[in-house]
């Protein structure tokens, strides 16, 4: 009978198997799709080593299947039945302890989940990891030894792992414990989970080979170690996760079904009354651990990491399902059928959800991007997701070859501390390339507008998707349309290209690696990474802007001081004195000598005379100089007289002194100003700070700009579509877009950004229809709008609308409109 039962759960479990591996496979990606997946497909097809903690036995695995076909698919298909196999371990775990039909329906429910659908519909490293810890939980009771061996392989395999062994113990201990009574089978055992463990040789053994793809170059014991600990990654410890966790929970519905909302809490009740205690101390252990870990560790993309919830939470529904089918007696077949319809259902609705199918998104992106770049050109880009996009397509796809692809935290030569970047044809071969490349007259283009501080002389002009450097004057530069560069004096020489662009890099990458390294609480290295940033700056205002920055970021104040003094000496504008400034006013330093910054700001700086005059009002305010502040207040008046601001200093001053004919002044300045307060000016120093990266000043400016009577529709849309872009306030870009539309409800640049400030909330459809009107309808021209509504269809699941603005955005080039 036992037998009998035993078969059924194994038949059970391997349909559940089966059925999700044809749902996951036919819904999985073709192509590389957003993420870390085209970076792991590159160390897969080149036997390399991919971003920490290095996954060695999932590299070696993946490049075995990325050998049969394309790999790329390949390697998405591996992916859907890693998953599918580890659901299947764990409803024959679940059916062994609750019956065959509990079990089933707990499969039924972790495997149409929202978080595993959309894990197993890409490759990544998370379905692997639901496989080997469905193995640590199935093991135990049969083949205890094994199951050391693969807590070994564990191990080296992602960390978190360390979050839910706690609960693995729990619940091994009943079957694991009489391994520890014998010396021989404890010694065998820990040889077993030493042998599982080292199959990270793998990574100093290849690194030292010099593989194209080398991250962390983890060939030496320092490296190593800091590659599988994930060194690199530590800054993000103590970010907070707990909004990921609220959102985790209103998206349950999705998860457990709402089916789940009655059985899970039934069967922790079900535990308790039956004193099951070692399985409600692993539950409990399972879901805290990882939640705990989520809630301290702020990463970007931590949908992932709640896959062990939701095998927990399957736990809890099957002794739910079990306590319910005892109560029924012989309804238990319509219970059943019942409860596995519902589960059904949603795993195909969230499959639907979820299908990356036709995903090609990346594909079309990045491919528009190597269209753009002249033939044997140049590119310079930041963020990892296109640059795994881009070096898959040369490496895994052989496309565009031609095209030197530089990344500022990625390409770092031998001693950087993230990407090393060796290969067989050296450390340093990209950056070498690319100054040839501008030597000999090629162009050179950037994905990134922000963060870049020219010479005088230089300026960065859109490009289709990108952005691409040129000397002023040159052929084809339209003055009107060229976008202003900061005149920080950047390099001197006589061969000035080169050297702009060779301490541009070497000024990004010690400054971004100084960053990471304060993040990660290695102080002494993020110091000596902005002690090499520094020997490299010369006459670069820019770079030492950037390293007072940093080490303003990590609490240094004298020493960011000093490289904020350091750069005022090559500066040729007042932004450097600004900040110098904003620091001493933050810190409550030397009140004398920011005043006397923002003194020299008004006076050298057009762009930022009457922001720095007010701010020497609100400083004398501080400091109770009511009488100097009036005066300042009055200046600021004097520079924009259609600016409330000033006025609203004036009253102040006026309460302060006392002085009622003052106070009764401003307040008729103030009525007289009230319907048209602000103007275009306003809106330029506003977008000056949001370039400078000034947020909080940018927030004050449209604090005085939109007030309630404000009828300029340029002055809400500005506001709008910068809160949008840098999605710190999406609820209130929204309302500001509505503002706008409703003063000019015909103007596309409003409508787009309407839409835009729709999609970061989430209302795709209606994003869709408002920039439909402004690209169709109001013919707004330029490649960012299109790409922008490429990203929308693709988000509402609309491929066919997706494929067509990805084309249509790539045909845009540099002598058309960009916004």
């Amino acid at each position: 009978m036992a037998i009998s039962t035993e078969r059924a759960s194994l038949g059970a479990a391997a349909g559940v198997t089966v059925a999700l591996a044809a749902l996951y496979v036919t819904r999985a990606a073709v192509g590389p799709v957003v993420g870390d997946g085209p970076e792991l497909t590159i160390a897969a097809h080149t036997l390399g080593i991919p971003h920490p903690s290095g996954y060695p036995l999932f590299t070696l695995l993946s490049r075995v299947v990325s050998l049969f076909g394309d790999p790329t698919r390949a390697l998405h298909v591996l992916n859907a039945l890693f998953a599918a196999l580890g659901v299947g371990l764990i409803a024959l775990h679940v059916s062994a302890r609750t019956g065959t039909g509990a079990g089933v329906l707990a499969g039924l429910m972790l495997g149409g989940s929202a978080t595993l659908v959309r894990e197993a519909t890409r490759y990544e490293v998370y379905s692997f990891w639901l496989l080997l810890l469905a193995l640590l939980l199935y093991l135990p009771r049969s083949r205890p030894l094994l199951f050391v061996y693969v807590a070994g392989l564990a191990f080296a395999h992602h960390l978190a792992i360390l979050f839910v062994m706690p609960a693995v113990v729990a619940a091994a201990w009943p079957y694991t414990v009489r391994l520890l009574r014998s010396p021989a089978r404890a010694g065998l055992a820990a040889a077993l989970f030493a042998i599982g463990v080292t199959v990270y040789v793998y990574l100093p053994v290849r690194s030292a080979l010099g593989p194209v793809w080398n991250w962390g170059a983890p060939s030496d014991f320092a490296r190593f170690v800091a590659h599988v600990t994930g060194r690199g990654y530590w800054g993000y410890a103590g970010g907070g996760g707990v909004n990921d966790l609220l959102a985790f929970c209103r998206g349950l519905p999705r998860e457990i079904s709402w089916a789940g909302f009655l059985l899970v809490p039934l069967g922790a009740l079900s535990l308790v009354l039956q004193r099951k205690w070692y399985e409600g101390a692993a539950i409990a252990l399972g879901i805290g651990g990882i939640a705990s870990y989520i809630g301290y560790y702020g990463v970007n993309d931590p949908e992932p990491y709640f896959i062990p919830i939701v095998v927990f939470a399957s736990f809890l529904f099957a002794w739910g399902v079990a306590f319910l089918a005892a109560g029924v007696g012989r309804l238990r077949p319509v219970l059943y059928m019942a409860l596995g319809a519902a589960l059904v259902w949603q795993a195909g609705s969230n499959a639907i959800r979820f299908d990356r199918s036709d995903d090609s998104l990346l594909t079309g992106y990045v491919n528009a991007i190597l269209q753009t770049v002249q033939e044997g050109g140049g590119l310079v880009v930041e963020g990892d997701t296109e640059t795994f996009g881009l070096f898959h397509e040369q490496i895994v796809k052989g496309r565009r070859t031609d095209i030197t692809v530089f990344n500022s935290l990625f390409d770092l030569g031998p001693e950087g501390p993230l990407f090393a970047g060796e290969s067989r044809r050296g450390p340093g071969w990209k950056q070498a390339a690319l100054l040839a490349a501008l030597r000999a007259g090629t162009p050179v283009y950037t994905a990134v507008e922000q963060d870049l501080f020219a010479e005088p002389g230089y300026v960065l002009r859109p490009h289709g998707l990108l952005y691409r450097w040129y000397r002023e004057g040159s052929p084809g530069i339209d003055p009107d349309v060229v976008w202003d560069s900061y005149d920080l004096g950047f390099v001197s020489g006589v061969d000035r290209d080169a050297e702009f662009l060779e301490r541009w890099i070497a000024a990004n990458v010690w400054t971004k690696s100084a960053r990471r390294a304060f993040r990660a609480g290695d102080d002494a290295t993020g110091r000596a990474f902005l002690r090499r940033a520094e020997e490299v700056a010369g006459a670069s205002a820019a770079t030492w802007l950037n390293v007072g920055r940093v080490a303003r970021e990590n609490g240094d104040v004298e020493e960011a001081l000093r490289l904020f003094r350091e750069a005022a000496e090559h500066a040729h504008d007042g932004l450097v004195a600004w900040n110098e400034a904003d620091l001493l006013i933050a810190r409550g330093l030397d009140a004398e000598r920011a005043d006397s910054l923002l003194a020299a700001v008004a006076s050298r700086d057009p762009r930022l005379r009457y922001a720095a005059t007010l701010r020497r009002g609100r400083l004398a305010i501080d400091e109770r100089r009511f009488a100097a502040a009036r005066e300042r207040f009055r200046e600021a008046a004097r520079l924009r007289p259609a600016a409330a601001a000033p006025q609203f200093g004036l009253w102040e001053t006026g309460v302060l002194l006392g002085d009622g004919e003052s106070v009764s002044r401003a307040l008729d300045e103030l009525d007289r100003l009230a319907p048209g307060s602000a103007d275009t000016r306003d809106r330029e120093e506003a977008t000056f700070f949001e370039t400078a990266g000034d947020e909080g000043a940018a927030d004050s400016v449209y604090a005085i700009m939109l007030t309630p009577d404000n009828r300029d529709p340029y002055d809400w849309n500005a506001a709008a579509w910068n809160q949008a872009v840098r999605d710190s306030f999406p609820a209130t870009a929204l309302l500001h877009a509505d503002k706008a539309l409703a003063l000019s409800p015909e103007d596309p640049y409003v409508l787009d950004t309407k839409g835009w400030a729709l999609f970061r909330i989430g209302r795709y459809e209606q994003a869709a229809d408002h920039m439909d009107r402004a690209l169709i309808e109001k013919g707004l021209t330029g490649a960012g709008p299109r790409w922008r509504r490429a990203i929308v269809a693709h988000a509402a699941g609309d491929r066919e609308a997706e494929m067509r603005w990805v084309s249509e955005a790539g045909l845009w080039r540099d002598d058309q409109t960009w916004r």
